[in-house]
């Protein structure tokens, strides 16, 4: 040890932090990918035959995704199967297993779990799928949350300033929640 930088172990990267955050990067889009291939499929089905609807997404923030809305914007329109949806959802969750199998394993290398205490692969897989639908269902919980807030002036009800706040609130503590519960 030396004397002069007492502190080298601050600065010490055994963990390999930028590899793990790396790998967790990688899954995100191999899963990121077909996502927007079953996005593209299911508005396909939904859009079909609704001209107004179909301008209406293509001019909101959806029409700027790489794949949506190149596809959206073309004249024919875009054509979707039960192949690609399928290859969608296959996709998605090996994409999204990978990404919560990298995030455990980063998890377990800087928390330093032992490895003999660490989830078998089959367990670790179980696990996984237990956190994307931890995670899949505070994302849709708070989307729906927000999206009540937003949209309770159309049903004719008149709010006060209170209830969108609650709900803001609300949706802030169920994401809260869920990343708490996945760390």
């Amino acid at each position: 040890r030396s004397t002069l930088f007492p502190y080298t172990t601050l600065f010490r990267s055994d963990d390999q932090g930028t590899y793990l955050a790396a790998l967790i990067t990688y899954y995100g889009l191999v899963s990121l990918f077909p996502l927007l291939l079953l996005g593209s499929t299911v508005l396909n089905f939904v859009l079909q035959g609704d001209p107004g609807l179909q301008q209406r997404v293509l001019n909101s923030a959806l029409g700027q995704f790489p794949v949506v809305g190149d596809q959206l914007s073309d004249p024919r329109g875009i054509s979707g199967s039960g192949l690609a949806l399928v290859i969608g959802i296959i996709g998605t969750v090996y994409g999204g297993l990978g990404v919560a199998n990298a995030v455990q394993n980063a998890m377990n290398t800087v928390w330093r779990v032992p490895r003999n205490v660490r989830p078998n692969p089959f367990r670790g897989r179980l696990r996984s799928l237990w956190l994307l639908l931890v995670l899949g269902l505070s994302v849709l919980g708070s989307t729906g949350l927000s999206a009540l807030s937003r949209t309770a002036h159309a049903f004719g009800t008149r709010l006060d300033f209170s209830i969108p706040v609650l709900l803001f609130f609300a949706a802030l503590a169920l994401n809260a929640t869920g990343f708490t519960f996945v760390f």
